[in-house]
């Protein structure tokens, strides 16, 4: 904590500084002699052919952040700025992003666990599949093995690949050509249930779900089901005072909140409202275009039109009116 209060401290007087660029680039350049210039007032010139295609370029960078939101998102956040146009008092609108993105965060989990659900029960029909716990935890036996099985012992030499929901690799210890000592007593139970019966060099492709995985409180994407493809290499039988994990199955879906589906639609729609005002807010304080030019593209863009402003001679364009929005007063 003393580190902290000291490092905030050094924050605060740098931000503070007069000098606050020469500082910064100090830091980032220590051994550069840097001549800082005086900063220019002149606003960067648009000319008339490029005035023309402000409003496409506008239009198009206002989408870059909607085309992966919901109609009810886009169509709120069309309302925001139509109704910033009205207002000339420069009115803020408070946006309360905690809760919505709090919301968000819940319909994703409720997504994820849904596909789970799906996706186990189409392997609870899967004869090759064998059944641990139903609709929780399957695998199927890719290699057999040979020797004692794995019983409770809790120390194992494994290789295992580990891969979420949409396929990307978590963990993979063949990518490192060693296999890795692990205490069955500090997985999730998915995972140690799932190898339990091994026998050595068995190759067996788990299936857990996020209930018997790491649920919805976790730093990897929540409420995913996982996949596990594991070659048990050795046992450990100078078992250490260790406990093989309960098969403790957790109740996700208790954490969901009531109401979700409606409470984020709402809140969904008063923050699209308030991006939208607060997006017009900056761009219309330029004169070079109108509102009903920029919504005419974003119903192209909507539509399917190509909003693609990624070259150089359009960011070029779109950062000099940028510069002059803010340097008007």
């Amino acid at each position: 904590m003393k580190e902290l209060e000291i490092t905030q401290t050094k924050i605060k007087q740098l931000l503070s500084s007069a000098n606050f660029l020469k500082d910064v680039l100090q830091i980032v350049y220590p051994k550069e002699e840097l001549i800082i210039q005086p900063a220019s007032n002149q606003q960067l010139s648009i000319e008339a052919p490029d005035v023309q295609r402000l409003p496409f370029l506008v239009a198009a960078n206002i989408w870059r952040v909607l085309k992966n939101e919901n109609e009810i998102y886009y169509q709120s956040f069309i309302q925001g700025m139509k109704e910033s146009e009205k207002r000339t008092n420069n009115q803020n609108i408070p946006r309360g992003f905690s809760k919505y993105e709090w919301l968000k965060a819940f319909v994703t989990i409720k997504d994820n666990l849904q596909e789970a659900d799906t996706y186990f029960d189409q392997l609870s029909n899967d004869s090759a599949a064998v059944c641990i716990s139903p609709f929780k935890l399957y695998f199927k036996v890719v290699q057999e093995g040979s020797g004692e099985a794995l019983d409770n012992q809790t120390n194992v030499l494994l290789h295992y690949s580990i891969k979420a929901q949409d396929g990307s690799v978590l963990a993979d210890t063949w990518m490192s050509g060693k296999p890795v000592q692990l205490s069955l007593s500090e997985t999730i139970p998915g995972f140690a249930w799932g190898i339990k019966g091994m026998k050595k060099n068995e190759i067996r492709e788990i299936f857990i779900h996020p209930s018997l995985a790491y649920g919805i409180y976790t730093t990897l994407d929540k409420g995913i089901y996982l996949k596990a493809h594991v070659q048990l290499v050795d046992i450990d039988d100078d078992q250490k005072d260790e406990r093989f994990p309960d098969l403790a199955i957790l109740d996700l879906k208790k954490d969901i909140p009531l109401n979700l589906d409606l409470d984020y639609h709402e809140e969904g729609q008063k923050v699209a409202f308030a991006e939208g005002y607060q997006v017009w807010q900056h761009y219309q304080k330029s004169k070079l275009y109108n509102l009903s030019q920029v919504l005419d593209w974003m119903n192209q863009f909507h539509a399917g039109a190509d909003a693609n402003i990624s070259s150089k001679q359009s960011q070029d364009l779109i950062n000099r009116l940028h510069w002059n929005i803010y340097s008007l007063k």
